[in-house]
Formats: structure tokens, sequence, C-alpha cells
């Protein structure tokens, strides 16, 4: 019955008609009904979890961040675009594009607590470096591929 209601959905979604709150009405009632978007952190999230949360109608996009970003650094967003400010660069690339990951806002840090050895060797004149290694794609989307430091 749900492959039916998916097929349906789906096939509607194309010439314009949106029928996932209603055909998946008991799911979007589980969330309590009022569920805009949800945000998934902490670890990448298999894309086609993500796609099957959009196929029920619940907007579910990837986040990165860190608890030193109180808590997000960078998100995707309900619809394709980009700011044209970026507080966010790779510095240090390979010739790949890959390299060091590292934000700058007021979402960052004062520092650590009692360790200003520690915060001086992360938060470098108001850019906190992540430990993450990543890279920016022409579309400006963030991939990150790994750690330089645990």
């Amino acid at each position: 019955m749900v492959k039916k209601a998916l097929a349906a959905s789906n096939a509607s979604r194309k010439i314009g008609i949106d029928l996932r709150k209603k055909l998946f009405s008991e799911i979007h009632e589980t969330f309590g009904g009022k569920l805009r978007m949800m945000i998934a952190g902490g670890a990448a999230v298999d894309p086609d979890i993500l796609k099957g949360l959009r196929d029920f109608g619940i907007l579910a996009v990837q986040g990165y961040g860190l608890t030193e970003c109180a808590p997000l650094a960078a998100v995707n967003r309900d619809k394709f675009y980009l700011h044209t400010e970026r507080n966010l660069e790779i510095v240090d690339a390979a010739e790949d594009g890959t390299g060091d990951i590292r934000f700058k806002g007021e979402n960052i840090m004062l520092g650590y607590y009692k360790a200003p050895e520690l915060t001086a060797e992360v938060i470098v004149d108001g850019w906190l470096y992540t430990g993450d290694l990543g890279f920016i794609d022409k579309d400006g989307f963030l991939h990150i591929t790994g750690r330089r430091k645990n």
C-alpha cells in the first residue's frame, strides 16, 4: 500500500500536485503534524534516507556543525541557492582542492574552558580551524572528506 501511495504521490508531483501530507498524514502526525524540516548532523546520512523522508513529504537535509560552532556551520537548504557572503573557507588546499575547513562568525565559541593554549591552536584571527578536511564544489557546496586531527 505504501509503495502504491509513493508511486501515486511521485507521479502527481510531476504535474504540480503534492499529495504527500494527505497520503502520509499518519507519518506526519507521528511528528506532531507541524514538522517543517529535519536537519541531520553528527555524521553523514545515507542520501536514500533523506530522499525517502522527502518522498513522505518531510524535508530532511544534511547539516555540518561542531560544538564549537554552536552548533551549525553549514547546512543544505530547502531550495538550491547560495548566499553571496561566505564565512567558510578551505585553506592549505591540495591540487584537488581538498584542504582544512575553517569558519568565522558570531556562532564561533569564545574559547575552551580554562584552556587558552588549546583555544589558540584552533582559533586564529577569529577563524575556527575545525580539524576537518573538505572541498567546495563548483556549485558552492561543502564536501567533508576526512579529519586532519582527532
